[in-house]
């Protein structure tokens, strides 16, 4: 029996959790002798900049020889060899950077490396059962991404992600440091004109603590107060607000959808990070360890067990496109229930037996119900879509909402709610894009409108009205050929309207 090492390879360090006989994993501090963030300098300017994001040669040793430390302190925990590593990223990292990662942990000694999805890896290192849907907030030192992850029937399926390197752990840091610099004076401020690359280095660490002190409301000497350090992130925390409606909106998801939030990374121990959730999806989110990403990343590896063809070695349990969804099925041992029930029968262990076929039942009465809810899928996606378009609207993205509504109708073509919003949708949109310059695009909204509804009074009112008034505008600039056509038009529909009957009058002039 090998041990399986996961590994989460943050920004600040590597987290890992390993994996033996029994698949639970167990958690493993790995110190390192060098920074994971170091200063770069620059004329009036310093970055910050993680070792795993370089390419150089002593970023790529220094990876490494971390590597090589975590597969022995393993061998020397379990007592057994490791050949298997699992190594967490976000699934926003580019295929150049993975190569990378893959090809360092083989040059540390690992023949098997495979790399799971930060977000999936959250979700297998949580409690619970049954079928469920988790949004993942994943907020660490370089990097924001929100997940949405399906769980049903032994399948994690990645339903949507959206990444950003604002904000993070990184720019919380730097306005601490920026509010510190900025408060100082005299003697103190031209001391740092003679700081170095290793001292710039040194000083974010400083301030890295001083913001997990803050954020637990601990005052510290000469820095900003608690309630100034969350006055000054909280324009970056609030920013993530918008991520999580987009994530939902991407996956036609709505906050009801959701059973459990869960927190990932340092930085949202922040107290606006809940704050901001709650407001969001109803939850304050459920805080998880520090180790968490790793203790996941373990037990996908246990739960490969010996590399089936079904699991290549080097695989990638990630959502590449988070326009796709990617089912992937866990490799997880599975007995046939009613065979499990009759040997806990056999063997007078009638309680656990009663517990499989429970079990079983309810999971039949499930899928039942999927089954005959099955014919109400397409409507319910679509209300779900019309409701996205009636966002779209109040955001002023007219001509995507007006899309979206056309999508809904064609998911539900029968139902008649959906076809009547579908065509309100072109209303408001058309009457939004006002004046002479909305025109065009709201003539052809309502042009559609009135080809899938030609007795809608109140389409072919707003056509009309629109024609008559964009008439008169090309009238009053000397656009006498166009004004004519437009006005022949309102004449078929309404002939004896006094609009139409004093813009002719006054044409005819």
């Amino acid at each position: 029996m090998n041990a399986v090492a996961g590994i989460d390879v943050g920004s600040l360090g590597l987290r890992v959790a390993w994996s033996g006989q029994d698949g639970a994993p167990v958690d493993l501090a790995v110190p390192s002798d060098e920074p994971w963030v170091v200063a770069r300098l620059r004329p009036g300017a310093v970055d910050f900049v993680p070792v795993k994001q370089q390419r150089s040669p002593e970023a790529v040793r220094q990876l490494v020889t971390a590597l090589v430390s975590v597969r022995e302190r393993v061998v020397a925990e379990s007592g057994m060899d490791v050949r298997r590593a699992v190594l967490t990223v976000p699934a926003r990292m580019d295929s150049r950077d993975r190569g990378a990662l893959r090809e360092a942990a083989r040059s540390a000694g690992f023949p098997e490396v495979h790399l799971i999805n930060d977000s999936v890896a959250a979700v297998l290192a949580s409690e619970g059962s049954g079928a469920r849907t988790v949004l993942v907030y994943s907020m660490g030192h370089s990097g924001f991404e929100v997940g949405l992850v399906r769980v049903a029937r032994s399948q994690v399926r990645v339903l949507g992600h959206i990444g950003a390197d604002t904000p993070s752990g990184d720019h919380f840091d730097r306005q601490l440091l920026t509010a510190w610099l900025q408060a100082l004076r005299g003697s103190e401020l031209a001391a740092i004109q003679l700081w170095d690359a290793d001292e710039w280095t040194r000083q974010r660490y400083v301030a890295a603590r001083v913001k997990e002190q803050l954020a637990a409301g601990t005052e510290v000497s000469g820095w900003p107060s608690p309630a100034d350090f969350l006055a000054l992130v909280a324009d970056l925390v609030g920013k993530t607000a918008a991520r999580v409606r987009e994530v939902l909106s991407e996956t036609d998801l709505l906050v009801r959808d959701i059973d459990t939030v869960l927190l990932v990374g340092g930085s949202t121990a922040l107290s606006a990070v809940p704050a901001v959730l709650h407001a969001e999806v109803g939850q304050p989110g459920v805080p998880t360890s520090a180790f968490h990403l790793a203790r996941g990343a373990a037990v996908y590896g246990a739960q490969l067990g010996d590399a089936p063809a079904a699991v290549p070695q080097d695989s990638e349990f990630i959502d590449t496109e988070p326009s796709q969804s990617a089912a992937v099925a866990l490799p997880v041992p599975r007995t046939d229930p009613l065979s499990a029930a009759r040997s806990l029968w056999s063997a007078g262990n009638a309680a656990e037996a009663r517990r499989v076929l429970t079990d079983l039942i309810d999971e039949a009465v499930r899928l039942r119900a999927e089954i005959d809810a099955a014919p109400a899928v397409k409507s319910n996606s679509a209300h779900r879509t019309l409701e996205r378009a009636g966002r779209l609207l109040e955001n002023g993205s007219l001509a995507k909402a007006v899309q979206d509504s056309h999508l809904a109708w064609q998911m539900a073509a029968d139902d008649n709610d959906v076809f009547r919003q579908m065509i309100d949708i072109h209303l408001r949109a058309a009457r939004a894009a006002a004046g002479p310059q909305g025109y065009p695009a709201a003539r052809e909204w309502l042009k559609c409108a009135e080809s899938h509804a030609r007795f809608n009074e109140e389409v072919v009112t707003e056509l009309f009205e629109r024609n008559l008034a964009q008439a008169r505008f090309l009238h009053s600039r000397g656009h006498r050929a166009d004004a004519a056509e437009l006005l022949e038009e309102c004449r078929k529909f309404k002939p004896d309207d006094p609009g139409v009957v004093a813009l002719d009058a006054e044409m005819a002039v």
